[in-house]
């Protein structure tokens, strides 16, 4: 049976595809976005993640790179209706010739504000009815230490990347254990590892380790709760190998949909 939601999933969260243009290029979604995935359809490219705590800049979801400046490679900004493409740098990897491009964008607050819940004061935009929360701190210390997020609820995904260097993405899942994650950049399976997060997140905070991935380091943080009849974080599925592939119940018909392998190497 669905399950209904009292609000308009579109309100919070958009797939929305758009050709470029290789100059000034606005990008009408209906939502003013704290995330905005954007990957290249018709080429070979990066995917490029923006959000509002650090505007121009981007972090490569396939890649374990440092972020980036895109001002000057064909971003321009974050809207309060979408987002604007340019076509400085020749489009760069989000606004070349007329290639076709896919964007996923998730709603966030009206403004950024700092959440000073954890050992550290972190830069948040949190919207709990959709149950997302976008976070950006320092760790200056070599310690494992705790960053608010702001949701209000558990994070069934807690997703982190160092920005200011090179580093694997971090991810914990509602069905992990304290110590496991699994990475979004490679294809490595489940791994184990205190130094990761170690401690399970609360409705509050959640954890990172000793990792020299964590440590004296800019990260940012994308954490979702699962709200019924809009989204369900962190779900798992057993593969069967036949034609007729095993069903996972959602409550609702997903929009968009990501898959991880956690027992095998698999992209």
């Amino acid at each position: 049976m669905a399950e209904y939601i009292s609000f308009q999933p579109t309100d919070h969260f958009v797939t929305h595809l758009y050709t470029a243009n290789g100059s000034t290029n606005a990008q009408t979604i209906g939502l003013k976005p704290a995330l905005t995935w954007i990957k290249k359809r018709s080429g070979s490219s990066s995917h490029y993640l923006f959000d509002v705590t650090r505007t121009t800049y981007s972090v490569p979801s396939d890649d374990n790179a440092a972020e980036s400046d895109q001002s000057g490679q064909g971003f321009t900004s974050l809207d309060s209706n979408g987002f604007t493409l340019s076509g400085t740098g020749g489009g760069g990897g989000v606004n070349d010739g007329t290639n076709t491009f896919a964007s996923w964008n998730w709603k966030g607050a009206s403004a950024t504000s700092t959440n000073t819940a954890g050992d550290v004061d972190s830069t948040v935009s949190v919207n709990t009815t959709a149950g997302i929360s976008v976070v950006k701190w320092n760790n200056n210390t070599s310690d494992a230490i705790s960053i608010g997020h702001g949701l209000d609820a558990i994070p069934d995904a807690v997703i982190v990347k160092k920005t200011d260097g090179v580093a694997n993405w971090h991810c914990r899942f509602k069905n992990f254990t304290a110590n496991q994650y699994i990475s979004l950049n490679n294809t490595e399976f489940i791994g184990s590892s205190t130094g990761v997060f170690g401690t399970l997140p609360t409705s509050t905070l959640f954890y990172t380790g000793t990792s020299s991935y964590h440590i004296n380091s800019n990260l940012v943080a994308y954490c979702f709760a699962s709200k019924k009849g809009f989204s369900k974080i962190g779900g798992t599925y057993k593969g069967n190998g036949n034609a007729d592939g095993p069903f996972v119940y959602t409550g609702f018909r997903p929009a968009f949909l990501m898959i991880k392998c956690s027992s095998a190497t698999e992209n």
